[in-house]
C-alpha cells in the first residue's frame, strides 16, 4: 500500500489516505487511516476501477464508498479528494458513478457529500434523485483551486467549531463564578451574623 498526500478533515485531524492497487487488475481501493501506518483500522473504503487506456468513456468508476468510523468526520471527503488528486496524477479525464437504489435511505446526505466534491449530476428521465454523477478532470487548475477552497471552509468550520465551544466554557466559567460569588456574600452575611452574637 502506498501513502498519498496527508489530508486533513473539517475538525482539523490529519487523515492517512493509504493507495492499494490490486496486481494485474484495474481495481483499487483508497482506505483512510486516522494513524500513518498501514495496519492502523480503516474508517472510510473507497473501491474503484482505473481505466488506464483512453478508449474509455470513463477513466475513474467509484464502485462503492463505505465508511466504519463515525460519520460526518470528513472520512469519505478525504478519500474523494485523494481518488481525485490521484485521477489528474494518473491522466484521468473523468471521475464518474451511479447513485444505487440502496443508498436512498441516506440521499441527502449523499447528495451533499456529491455536491461538497464538485460532482455533476445525471438524472434519468422524470426522476427527482440524480441517477449518477461525474467530475471531469480536464480542468486541473480548476480542480485544485476548489479543492484548496474546500480545504479552507474545513478549516472555517473548525475555527467557528473551536470558538463557539470556547464560548460555551466561558459561559460555563461565568455561571460558576456567579455562584462562588453569591455563596462568598451569604458567607459574609452567616459571619457578620455571627460576629453580632458573639
Amino acid at each position: 500500500m502506498e501513502l498519498l498526500d496527508v489530508e486533513k478533515n473539517k475538525y482539523n485531524e490529519n487523515l492517512f489516505p493509504y493507495l492499494d492497487l490490486v496486481s494485474n487488475s484495474d481495481m483499487g481501493t483508497i482506505y483512510i487511516k486516522t494513524k500513518p501506518d498501514t495496519r492502523a483500522k480503516n474508517v472510510c473504503s473507497l473501491f474503484f476501477k482505473l481505466y488506464e487506456y483512453p478508449s474509455s468513456e470513463t477513466n475513474i468508476y467509484i464502485q462503492d464508498i463505505q465508511s466504519h468510523g463515525t460519520l460526518n468526520r470528513g472520512f469519505a471527503t478525504a478519500a474523494m479528494r485523494a481518488l481525485i488528486k490521484l485521477g489528474i496524477k494518473k491522466g484521468a479525464t473523468i471521475i464518474s458513478g451511479i447513485i444505487s437504489p440502496v443508498d436512498h435511505d441516506h440521499i441527502d446526505r449523499l447528495l451533499g457529500f456529491y455536491k461538497k466534491a464538485n460532482c455533476k449530476f445525471h438524472f434519468s428521465d422524470g426522476a427527482s434523485y440524480p441517477s449518477g454523477f461525474s467530475i471531469p478532470l480536464t480542468d486541473k487548475e480548476l480542480i485544485f483551486l476548489k479543492l484548496e477552497q474546500q480545504a479552507y471552509k474545513d478549516k472555517v468550520y473548525f475555527l467557528e467549531k473551536e470558538l463557539e465551544n470556547k464560548k460555551i466554557y466561558l459561559n460555563h466559567i461565568k455561571k460558576i463564578a456567579m455562584e462562588y460569588e453569591t455563596e462568598i456574600k451569604n458567607e459574609s452575611r452567616l459571619i457578620k451574623f455571627l460576629k453580632k452574637l458573639l
